[in-house]
């Protein structure tokens, strides 16, 4: 099997992309605001204790306090204790922590939380330990071409974002997210017969897994296969199961309820791609890497970003950082315009 790696960095954020054969099968992001953060280690302070479930929330100097299960440890509130990220914050809820901390940990005497400690793991390191690549194709400031585009990763990313995914048969799948649950539904388009439902249900089990990877989703999911006797279902659910084995972030499968849904569980470790790269933090991003690729391609051109207030507030506020950055290598301002639309302009 060949495998790629592509490693694309612009400011203040890294893109990695997995390729397997010419299919992209895993995008990760990392940034210098520290996300994603599973495996970082924090000197935190415990703010709020829940006595009744045996939990506590710790602060460690992101926008909430962290989920900390106590178990058998016992902490005051007030109290200074190190905690280690297990799982990232999502939406409204903070980032689930835990007390298992590796054993050379040093905490610097006299330190004083909201610390961290230790930074998060490299998603990169996630990547090859899957495996190793045979090439590494890695963006060079002075280069006008960007491995991400170039390989068919940003193209693979941008259908990951998309609820919509065709299979080669005709059929296809809508995927759906919700607070509660991501539901994805099995169209087996002109498909006619139990045969020929079968064969397009088998292609979307395979696409079902593949997309629960790539797309990096997480707890529970709920898929509505087309049209297939229970019996039959069954034998779509072994194929499913066998799929699910090659996930490296275990993948639950619960079997089929009452009204003939297939259930499945994920664990929740890392940002989904949809919560990475949608928003206004992954705009601001987007439209600094597309300033730094239109001077490229331009030397004359004096980049305008015009974006939506969430977006320049960010610029000017928590990634001014990475402003400056793209700034100093472009030897200019980026000028800054508030607008409905996004767009990265030459004037």
């Amino acid at each position: 099997m060949t495998v790629q790696l592509v490693i694309s960095s612009s400011p203040g954020e890294r893109r990695y992309a997995r390729i397997e054969e010419g299919r992209v099968v895993a995008i990760r992001a990392a940034r210098d605001d520290g996300a994603p953060y599973v495996g970082a280690v924090y000197l935190g302070r415990v703010t709020k204790l829940e006595a009744g479930i045996g939990a506590a929330f710790v602060e460690i100097g992101l926008a909430q306090p962290g989920f900390l299960n106590l178990g058998k440890h016992q902490v005051g509130e007030g109290e200074a204790v190190v905690v280690r990220v297990k799982a990232d914050p999502q939406g409204e809820k903070g980032a689930r922590l835990s007390l298992d901390l590796p054993k050379d940990l040093i905490v610097p005497q006299g330190a004083m939380p909201p610390l961290r400690l230790l930074a998060p793991a490299d998603p990169l390191s996630e990547l090859q330990a899957r495996g190793q690549a045979d090439e590494i194709l890695e963006s060079k400031p002075a280069s006008a071409q960007d491995p991400f585009e170039t390989s068919g990763a940003a193209e693979a990313l941008e259908e990951a974002l998309s609820p919509l995914v065709r299979l080669p048969s005709g059929g296809r799948l809508l995927i759906e997210r919700t607070a509660a649950l991501t539901a994805i539904d099995v169209d087996s388009g002109a498909q006619k017969g139990q045969d020929a439902k079968f064969q397009a249900n088998r292609e979307a089990a395979l696409a079902v897994a593949s997309q629960i990877r790539l797309r990096n989703l997480a707890g529970r999911i709920l898929v509505d296969f087309a049209g297939l006797p229970r019996k039959r279902l069954g034998r779509i659910l072994e194929i499913l199961k066998a799929e699910a084995a090659r996930d490296e972030t275990p993948l639950h499968i619960g079997g089929i309820t009452p009204l003939g849904l297939v259930e499945l569980s994920r664990e929740r470790r890392t940002p989904s791609l949809a919560d990475l790269f949608q928003g206004p933090e992954a705009m601001a991003y987007e439209g600094l890497r597309r300033a730094l690729a239109l001077v490229k391609t331009n030397p004359a051109a004096r980049p305008r970003l015009a974006a939506p207030g969430p977006v320049l507030d960010l610029l000017k506020g928590r990634l001014a950082a990475a402003l400056k950055t793209a700034e100093t290598r472009l030897g200019h301002t980026i000028s800054l315009e508030i607008n409905d639309k996004f767009e990265v302009s030459s004037p």
